[in-house]
């Protein structure tokens, strides 16, 4: 029976969540070419209870190069699940051309899935000895987007260091007015074993509560406070709490920052507890915070504003096309303009169809391999890679030190660490995610089968969810408070940001919509389909209402970049289009040897665009003239991005280009 090519994969849960259920999906993968499986008796069970089995009496054929789900079921998650968890599974299999012969088999390794989504565990809670705490208490550190392992004294929170390999990054105890001298000794004693390991420990005290013996420990806090009011305040301030510490951090401010100063004034010193809570839970490596010596929030907040005046920044093309608006322009970038070679190329095990994001010197591309990578800018070395179970068409977007990307047939988005590739959380859109994430106050705006999604940036909760006629496979756009979306229904959707709902609809005619919508000067311009025929349209971005339409010889997938009164789109008509962005006249047209479903980025003048005749061109902005083409494997249906000097591109030989000027 050794001859048997096939083997178990998990389709769901993409992570656990503690203290929850969770839908387990199985599915069986008969890697034989030419023999049917033959399955029967299969049995799973979780590694949190290996008495809790899952039992499947299917019995069936399976044909060749095909694969049949096994087992769909649902599990009860503990509440202080932590560590490295997932499922086993064991099954017979065997050849029916060999007189029934079973063979018995298991899986070689554990199918693992992450707990929450994010490192396991951020925070070890432990409430003074007293068994598992009160929900409140969880809640009140969860809000904070935070994964908590619960430990009941000393000796489970020293487990938890010692036994797992993804060490916590915070320990928080809280003892309540009525926790007691086993309570303080509770806490003293397994804050202690977090400080030894370099952790750092939170400490929250009821304020008619007496002090634990703490060691003189700079990394070690304590805070006074009625832990109530602060639970309280947490549930409906968290996500704008930290949101705000973003921004102080960033050296930015925006309307987030304005509608909180009223509440800064108004209660300066509970917001500040707040936000040094958020401070300590995340660690970014302060080592002193002295809470009780900020009376006046004022000088915090000028010292942000100060900063807020920046040059854009020339290394950064953050998302597909550039700008949440898709815009596809740079304002201050540039690239090669006389001509073009390899700086460097990354071979990835599949086509690569993602556009990149750059930040912070880093390359971010998904590929059909199904994994999503993270490339060294300046080398194209790897430095990181996280696998999906599907193959990425969705270009990442990059927000905060977070990837934000979808999993395309594995039907999740992912949040992912920027410097790490660790995985923050994961939201299940139970279908594909092929549309390309935008990020915008906090909040991931994403399309998949039907669905538009709007969710939480820092934990991943679905914020509201707007349900279309039709797949929505390109990415949103969003500017001004709306959510612009194309589907393959044919119809153009405006929705309100914050809440979902639809503004209005605009129908295409016969056609299906696969370009993402660009929004600039209070006008859309997308491309759609039209059987054979494709067009450009322009609407008025608060209304809906038509300004003008140009119709291409074939579909227009490519999505517009608008610049300084310009439209420039591709086309599979092989052509790239230079349209005038108020009447939409054709000022110039390049034609390509291919279909054009690449979407043109604009720097400094030059339009940089691929194509499936298997190049890469760079074309004068003001009158379409070829400046260079740069022949890659195979189609270029990726975007490219422009950051310092460089055009990045992926393309379907499974490379992702870093293309610079020549240097000779």
């Amino acid at each position: 029976m050794d001859d048997l090519q096939g083997g178990v994969r998990l389709k769901k849960p993409a992570t656990l969540t503690p203290d929850s259920s969770a839908s387990i999906v199985l599915e069986y993968v008969n890697r034989d070419g030419e023999a049917f499986h033959h399955l029967k008796n299969v049995s799973v069970w979780p590694t949190w209870n290996p008495d809790r089995e899952i039992a499947n009496g299917s019995d069936f054929l399976l044909l060749p190069d095909d694969s049949k789900r096994l087992l769909a079921a649902t599990v009860d998650t503990p509440p202080g699940l932590g560590g490295r968890q997932g499922f086993h599974v064991e099954f017979e299999v065997g050849l029916p051309s060999k007189s029934g012969e079973m063979a018995y088999r298991h899986t070689d390794t554990l199918l693992a899935v992450p707990v929450s989504g994010t490192v396991q565990y951020d925070a070890v809670l432990c409430t003074a000895g007293a068994g598992e705490p009160d929900r409140s208490v969880r809640d009140f550190i969860q809000n904070w987007g935070f994964d908590i392992y619960l430990a009941s004294g000393e000796r489970e929170v020293r487990e938890r260091f010692t036994e797992f390999t993804d060490p916590p990054t915070c320990f928080v105890g809280v003892l309540p007015a009525n926790g007691g001298e086993q309570g303080r000794q509770a806490v003293s004693s397994a804050a202690s074993v977090a400080l030894s390991r370099d952790v750092p420990a939170v400490v929250l005290v009821e304020d008619t509560a007496t002090y634990p013996h703490l060691p003189e420990n700079e990394a070690c806090f304590v805070i006074k406070c009625d832990i109530e009011s602060q639970r309280a305040l947490a549930r409906h301030s968290g996500p704008e709490l930290l949101g705000v510490r973003r921004s102080i951090e960033a050296g930015t401010t925006n309307e987030l920052l304005k509608r909180v100063r009223e509440r800064v004034e108004q209660e300066p010193k509970e917001f500040l507890r707040a936000l040094v809570y958020s401070v300590l839970l995340e660690w970014t490596g302060a080592t002193e915070v002295l809470l009780e010596s900020v009376e006046d929030t004022t000088d915090l907040f000028v010292t942000s504003v100060a900063g807020n005046v920046t040059e854009p920044d020339t290394s950064t093309w953050p998302t597909f096309q550039g700008t949440t608006a898709r815009t596809g322009h740079h304002p201050t970038a540039s690239g090669p303009q006389t001509d073009a070679s390899v700086k460097w190329a990354f071979q990835t095990g599949g086509w690569v169809f993602s556009s990149p994001a750059v930040v912070d010197g880093d390359v971010y591309v998904g590929s059909r391999d199904e994994n999503v990578y993270a490339l060294d800018a300046a080398t194209g070395r790897e430095q990181w890679i996280f696998q999906t179970q599907g193959a990425v068409s969705s270009s990442p977007a990059v927000a905060d030190g977070t990837v934000y990307v979808g999993g395309g047939v594995d039907e999740n988005v992912y949040a992912l660490d920027a410097a790490t590739g660790r995985q923050q959380w994961a939201f299940e859109a139970d279908r594909p995610v092929e549309s390309s994430p935008a990020v915008a106050d906090g909040t991931v705006y994403i399309g998949c089968v039907n669905m538009v999604y709007a969710l939480d940036a820092a934990t991943g909760r679905e914020q509201w969810v707007f349900q279309t006629q039709g797949a929505v496979t390109a990415g949103l756009a969003v500017a001004d408070g709306t959510v612009y979306v194309g589907s393959r229904c044919g119809n153009i959707y405006a929705l309100d940001a914050t809440t979902g709902r639809e503004q209005w609809t605009f129908r295409t005619t016969h056609g299906g919509v696969r370009s993402s919508p660009a929004v600039v000067d209070s006008t859309v311009y997308v491309g759609s389909r039209n059987y054979g025929d494709g067009n450009v349209h322009a609407l008025d971005a608060a209304t809906g209402r038509q300004q003008w339409a140009f119709q291409a010889d074939d579909d227009v997938q490519s999505s517009p970049a608008v610049v300084d009164g310009a439209v420039y789109v591709g086309s599979h008509d092989g052509n790239v289009y230079a349209l005038d962005a108020a009447t939409g006249r054709e000022q110039w047209i390049f034609q390509t040897q291919g279909a054009v479903s690449s979407s043109p980025a604009v720097a400094d003048g030059t339009v940089y665009v691929g194509s499936r005749d298997e190049n890469v061109y760079a074309l004068d902005a003001a009158t379409g003239r070829q400046q260079w083409g740069f022949q890659v494997d195979h189609w270029v249906h990726s975007s490219p991005a422009v950051a310092d000097g460089t055009v990045y591109v992926g393309s379907k030989d499974r490379n992702m280009y870093a293309l610079e000027a020549s240097r000779y």
